[in-house]
């Protein structure tokens, strides 16, 4: 069979407290009973516990497990094992009963959490198998993540690394044993954002024009690397424009807690489109930037001026007059 399960001691003095100083000598042994197989060697796992690997070989009886410390036998109530082989598995068993359980039921995208799968049979004692054909999955909710490969443990437990991706609600976590769906109650998981990207955060304008003196909302959502957009505010968000003869100002920024940040831009020189940039608690936001293109506002018949060629003429001659349109901040108007 070579299935694997561990024996555990833990070594408490007279009232109960663990003794841990890991200077004892433990061996661990199979008395009253026909099952056989080989304990590894005893290992020292802190806090007054010391484990070591029961190999299952042939098939028996309740077997009681003993132990020594320093030579002597421990008299607490103690445990027994049983082997058995797969044909004394029913496989309905295993589905109904076995467990599924996740580390943490709340990740970050892009972090991960173990998964596994606990063998039990009928009476929901586990049960320590290999060579199951066990895969994960998810299902429902519109959280979304990657399971990678089973590990089979070789002691009825088989695990697997879960990836967070989207974020959404709450997703099942759901397992098959030889392609056949595991019946017990399945644990859900909810992906969470992730930390600030700044090179998928997006800076987005309403519109990539704007008359002088007229405005335009900026807009800077902040994302995880999923692209997922986080749901908190709180972030340092500064605004600017670079390159091209285009200028305006910006507004205080306005986070509205939900990982969108806004200010409005309002356009002053006329000229040529000019990249709008922005930074997330100092840093560049690297996705491609928009651009806005300032042109002449309506005329201003404050700011257009009249011009004479000659500031004076005789009679009979003539002069050219001129009107230079201008917006109110002094753009030409053509």
């Amino acid at each position: 069979m070579n299935s694997k399960t561990k024996f555990n001691l833990q070594i408490r003095d007279a009232i109960g407290n663990p003794i841990s100083d890991g200077s004892e000598t433990v061996v661990f042994e199979l008395i009253a009973g026909d099952a056989q197989g080989s304990i590894g060697e005893t290992i020292y796992l802190g806090n007054g516990v010391y484990s070591a690997t029961f190999t299952a070989s042939s098939v028996g009886s309740a077997t009681t497990v003993q132990a020594k410390i320093n030579g002597h036998f421990v008299t607490s109530l103690l445990p027994t094992i049983e082997v058995i082989s797969h044909s004394d598995i029913s496989v309905s068993d295993l589905l109904s009963q076995s467990t599924i359980e996740i580390d943490s039921p709340v990740i970050s995208s892009g972090s991960t959490t173990n998964v596994r799968l606990i063998a039990r049979r009928s009476n929901s004692d586990r049960i320590a198998i290999s060579g199951l054909a066990v895969i994960f999955s998810r299902r429902g909710g519109t959280s979304t993540a990657t399971l990678g490969q089973t590990t089979d443990h070789g002691d009825g437990s088989y695990s697997a690394i879960l990836t967070g991706a989207g974020t959404g609600t709450a997703a099942s976590l759901v397992a098959t044993i030889a392609g056949v769906e595991v019946t017990s109650l399945s644990p859900t998981f909810t992906v969470t954002p992730g930390a600030i990207s700044n090179s998928t955060s997006l800076v987005s304008v309403s519109s990539s024009t704007v008359a002088s003196g007229s405005n335009v909302t900026i807009t800077v959502a902040v994302k995880d690397v999923a692209g997922n957009q986080l749901n908190r505010g709180g972030s340092n968000i500064q605004f600017c424009h670079s390159g091209g003869s285009s200028t305006g100002i910006f507004s205080t920024v306005t986070d509205h807690l939900d990982g969108i940040y806004t200010t409005v831009f309002t356009g002053l020189v006329a000229g040529t489109a000019t990249t709008i940039c922005a930074t997330i608690d100092d840093v560049p936001v690297t996705s491609p930037l928009p651009t806005i293109t300032v042109t002449p506002g309506p005329v201003s018949v404050a700011q257009s001026i009249i011009f004479v060629a000659t500031p004076a003429v005789v009679i009979g001659g003539t002069v050219t007059l001129t009107l230079q349109t201008k917006d109110v901040n002094g753009n030409h108007i053509s």
